[in-house]
C-alpha cells in the first residue's frame, strides 16, 4: 500500500475522487490522533479539515519521497500544536468546553470492545508523548521512522518514548483492573 501517495497524485492530476479517497481513508484516525492533543473533538476535526485544506492550498510541499500518511499526520500535528500555543493564549473563559457526547461518538466508533475502552481510558491517563507514539505505532501502524518525523525526534528518541510508553501504559492499565498477561 502506498499509503495515500497515488491518491494523492490522481488528485493534482485532476480526478477529485482521489481527493475523496483520502478523506475517507484517513480523517477519523487524524481527528482521533489530534484530539489526543487538544481533548476537544470540534477542534480536532477543525485541525483536520486545515491539515486537508494543506494538500489542496500547498500541493508543493509533498515530494512523494516519503510515506502520504507520515506527511499528513506531520502536518496535522503541526497544526494541533499551533493550535494548543494559541489556547494557552487565551482566557479560560474563552477555551470552547468539550462537547462530550462527541467525544464519546467517535471514540466508541473506534474502540468498540470493553478491553479498548479500558485501554482508551489508561491512554488518558499517560503522558500525552506516551500516547501519541503509542497511537502512531500501534493504531497508524506506522514504523518508527515514521513517527519520528511526524514528533520531530531521532530514532533513539522514538525507542526510548516508546519503552516508556508500553511501561506506563502497563502501570496505567493495571490501575484499572487489567493485568498484563490479559493483553
Amino acid at each position: 500500500m502506498d499509503n495515500g501517495a497515488s491518491s494523492y497524485r490522481r488528485f493534482l492530476d485532476g480526478d477529485q475522487s482521489g481527493f475523496d479517497e483520502l478523506i475517507i481513508n484517513y480523517r477519523d484516525s487524524l481527528i482521533y490522533f489530534i484530539n489526543g492533543f487538544l481533548n476537544n473533538l470540534d477542534e480536532s476535526e477543525d485541525v483536520a479539515e486545515e491539515a486537508f485544506m494543506e494538500l489542496i492550498v500547498h500541493p508543493h510541499r509533498y515530494s512523494f519521497r516519503s510515506s502520504f500518511k507520515t506527511y499528513l499526520f506531520t502536518v496535522a500535528r503541526n497544526k494541533a500544536v499551533d493550535r494548543v500555543r494559541k489556547e494557552k493564549k487565551l482566557s479560560p473563559a474563552q477555551i470552547e468546553d468539550m462537547d462530550l457526547e462527541d467525544i464519546s461518538r467517535l471514540e466508541h466508533s473506534i474502540l468498540k470492545d470493553e478491553n479498548s475502552q479500558m485501554l482508551r481510558k489508561s491512554m488518558e491517563k499517560i503522558n500525552p508523548e506516551y500516547a501519541a507514539v503509542l497511537r502512531l505505532l500501534y493504531f497508524e501502524d506506522m514504523t518508527s521512522e515514521q513517527v519520528g518525523k511526524i514528533l520531530k525526534k531521532n530514532k533513539r528518541q522514538i525507542a526510548n518514548l516508546t519503552y516508556r510508553a508500553k511501561n506506563s501504559l502497563r502501570r496505567a492499565m493495571e490501575e484499572e483492573g487489567f493485568s498484563y498477561e490479559e493483553l
